[in-house]
C-alpha cells in the first residue's frame, strides 16, 4: 500500500477543518451590543422607547414633548450638510411660535466642534463615549419618549421627513 505523504495528509486535514468551521462562522454573527460597542438599528425602533435615552446627556429633556432628533458625527460630510438644514428648520419653527415641536442635535463620539449660530433654536447633546457606537446619520421622531419613526442615512429623503414632522398636529 503506498504511503500518504505528509503534505497530502496536511492538505486533507486543512480542507476538512475549513469545511467544518466555515458554516459555523458564517451562521454566527457577532453580538449587536457589548460593553465596548453597540450597533444601532434605528429602523427597528418605531413604537418603542428610545433605547439610547440613558446614554444621551440631554435624555431627560427628550422624555417629554415632541422632538426631532438628529444623530450626527462632526467628521461626516453628509451629516454636516444635514446639520445646516436642521439649524434652519429649528429657527423656522421657533419663528412661527411652534414650541410644541423641538429640535435636538445629538453628536456621536468622537466629538468635534461645529461652529454655528450661537443663538440656537435647538438643543445640542452628546451620545456618551462609554462605548463605540456604530450608526449612520440618523433621524428620529420622538413623542414623549416613544419613537414615532427612525431612519438611518437620513439624507435619503430628509425634506419629506422634516415636512412630516412639521405637519404633525
Amino acid at each position: 500500500m503506498p504511503s500518504i505523504s505528509r503534505f497530502t495528509l496536511t492538505a486533507c486535514l486543512a480542507v476538512i477543518l475549513i469545511g467544518v468551521t466555515t458554516p459555523i462562522l458564517a451562521l454566527n454573527e457577532p453580538a449587536n451590543v457589548t460593553s465596548s460597542y453597540e450597533v444601532l438599528e434605528p429602523e427597528t425602533w418605531a413604537g418603542k422607547r428610545l433605547p439610547i435615552m440613558e446614554h444621551i446627556d440631554i435624555g431627560e429633556q427628550l422624555e417629554k414633548g415632541r422632538w426631532i432628533i438628529f444623530l450626527y458625527r462632526h467628521n461626516c460630510p453628509v451629516c454636516l450638510a444635514i446639520y445646516g438644514k436642521f439649524e434652519q428648520m429649528a429657527h423656522n419653527l421657533a419663528n412661527r411660535g411652534d414650541c410644541q415641536k423641538k429640535v435636538a442635535l445629538v453628536e456621536v463620539p468622537p466629538y468635534g466642534l461645529i461652529a454655528g449660530n450661537t443663538e440656537r433654536s435647538f438643543i445640542s447633546g452628546k451620545l456618551s463615549n462609554d462605548r463605540k457606537w456604530f450608526v449612520d446619520s440618523c433621524l428620529i421622531l420622538l413623542s414623549d419618549g416613544i419613537i414615532q419613526g427612525a431612519w438611518s442615512n437620513a439624507s435619503a429623503d430628509l425634506n419629506a421627513m422634516l415636512e412630516c414632522f412639521i405637519n404633525i398636529p
